[in-house]
């Protein structure tokens, strides 16, 4: 499912230039304890729903077709164990309604941290520190990875997944580089080294320049051997 482009233009602005992605991601945070405590599967596909709602405002498009398969699957596995009323039978099989509420409640609960998954992530979310860089980094490449369309052939699933995390890993090494060229660059252009004493420039960095404290002993060397003529 995708937004109009018209739509999309606003919702974008809002979601990832006005709001933090950091305050979004807490506020998805605390809202991830309904789907453990509320068992009314109603109210669960409700939650459901709304962060469907907002994920798709946020990010323009959201694939359905595996939520719906997702779900189809849970569903069929809990009616292969009946309880409760039952509701009609197909053949041997006999649909009852505890079976097929537990198989909604847990679809619910799956599908729906889904969808809050998807709206709380976003590659702008940044954390202070080596552990919060950790996790943006861990967020920045889950987002690229719902991002992709894998291939459901029979006999292609596995090839498209390796195909796509060969992409994002070459991608990251690009960006790597890409950092420390700049780093590199930006010590070429006469980066004050904190090993150098008094602040001098670093030989390396300014393109072979002499550091101030080299300039000073060079001067108190020939001084000292002007004396000794």
């Amino acid at each position: 499912m995708k937004l109009p482009k018209s739509i999309f233009k606003h919702t974008n602005h809002f979601f990832n230039e006005i709001c933090k992605a950091e305050v979004l991601f807490m506020l998805s945070l605390c809202c991830f304890p309904l789907y453990l405590f509320i068992s009314s599967t109603k109210i669960l596909w409700s939650i459901a729903l709304v962060f469907f709602v907002l994920s798709l405002l946020r990010r323009g498009k959201i694939r359905v077709l595996p939520s719906i398969i997702i779900t189809a699957g849970i569903v069929a596995l809990a009616l292969l164990s009946p309880s409760g009323k039952i509701l009609f039978s197909a053949g041997a099989v006999k649909i009852t309604d505890g079976a097929l509420n537990n198989g909604l409640h847990r679809s619910a609960v799956l599908c729906g941290m889904v969808f809050l998954s998807q709206f709380a992530v976003s590659p702008k979310l940044h954390f202070p520190g080596k552990i919060g860089f950790f996790f943006g980094q861990m967020f920045k490449y889950f987002d690229k990875l719902t991002a992709v369309h894998v291939s459901l052939k029979p006999g292609s699933i596995i090839s498209s997944i390796d195909e796509h995390l060969i992409e994002i890993w070459d991608e990251s090494g690009f960006d790597s580089a890409a950092t420390v060229a700049d780093e590199k660059k930006e010590n070429a252009d006469g980066v004050t080294c904190a090993d150098c004493a008094d602040g001098a420039t670093c030989p390396d960095g300014a393109g072979g320049a002499v550091p101030e404290t080299a300039g000073r002993g060079n001067a108190i060397s020939k001084a000292v051997s002007s004396e000794a003529k």
